[in-house]
């Protein structure tokens, strides 16, 4: 699609465009790489490949070294020593989102328990304490820790409300147009698009897990900025899985079916959650003012 790559050829390429939609995460003894759900040729291959996801261990070429991104500085681990755990963590919250044996939802509030717990730890200066931290968690994190959860009621003012209006942050726009009798959301319509999508999806269940661990490594959480908690950069993680699914749904609703244009508008609000700095601070925010500083909403987000 790109005339310049078409015409001249990939040398005449900026950096930017000969490295995208590859993403490099600097973490510990090991760089991490992906691609980003925000180009259509990774979607496609998220929604066909049951294994799209999985971490492979390779020596890095040589000739890629030089777009691997940059290390934490001196001056930023210091005022953030849990930066120093960049690459376990990461391991760490990949393997919960990555456990078949619990549904998605189940895997990501999980994470978020976690994501607490380290949280705490790095408020109380001890930092250096995470990777016997991840240890003593990791036999910890099963569906047993949270038999409530299958139970609880939906709240239809966080699911689909709220994540209406964050969805709508990312980019203002007219998807949510046809959900709408005036200013008020039709939950009957929001049921109709998630039926169209789950039928889609009914043999993709591995989708929005793919999906989800993608827009994890894209945005290099737990720390996509570094001034926030871990809790709080994971919330807003689940906020933009739960968006996804949103807009998945909202487009089906609107398109009568799952279709390339549905997929194209979700590659394309992908892109404002996780490529767009101005963006993240403001959903943040948005996500503080609710009161979104527990488990227990991201939750009532999931459900």
């Amino acid at each position: 699609m790109c005339r310049i790559q078409k015409e001249l050829g990939e040398e005449y390429l900026s950096k930017v465009c000969k490295q995208y939609p590859r993403a490099n995460i600097v973490g510990s003894n090991a760089v991490f790489r992906t691609c980003c759900a925000s180009c259509p040729a990774v979607m496609d291959i998220l929604l066909k490949d049951e294994n799209a996801m999985r971490l492979v261990s390779a020596p890095i070429e040589v000739e890629h070294q030089s777009v691997l991104g940059n290390k934490d500085t001196y001056d930023l681990l210091k005022k953030h020593p849990e930066l120093k755990y960049r690459g376990e963590i990461l391991d760490f919250f990949f393997d919960i989102i990555e456990n078949k044996n619990c549904p998605l939802e189940v895997s990501l509030l999980l994470g978020a328990l976690a994501a607490q717990k380290l949280t705490e730890f790095v408020n109380k200066g001890q930092a250096d304490r995470i990777p016997e931290v991840i240890k003593a968690l990791r036999p910890q994190l099963n569906r047993d820790n949270i038999p409530a959860f299958d139970n609880a009621v939906p709240d239809p003012q966080i699911n689909p409300g709220f994540i209406a209006e964050l969805t709508d942050a990312f980019s203002s726009t007219s998807l949510l147009n046809d959900l709408m009798e005036g200013d008020v959301l039709i939950l009957s319509r929001c049921a109709e698009g998630r039926k169209i999508a789950d039928d889609f999806l009914a043999d993709k269940p591995y989708f929005m897990r793919n999906l989800a661990l993608n827009m994890f490594m894209t945005g290099g959480l737990p720390f996509m900025v570094c001034d926030e908690s871990i809790f709080m950069n994971y919330s807003y993680f689940v906020s933009t899985v739960c968006s996804a699914r949103f807009i998945l749904r909202a487009s089906a609703y609107s398109q009568g079916k799952v279709n390339q244009e549905v997929l194209s508008i979700l590659c394309y609000y992908i892109r404002g959650m996780y490529h767009n700095s101005k963006c993240v601070p403001g959903i943040m925010d948005i996500i503080k003012e609710k009161g979104c500083t527990s488990p227990a909403f991201l939750a009532l987000l999931l459900k």
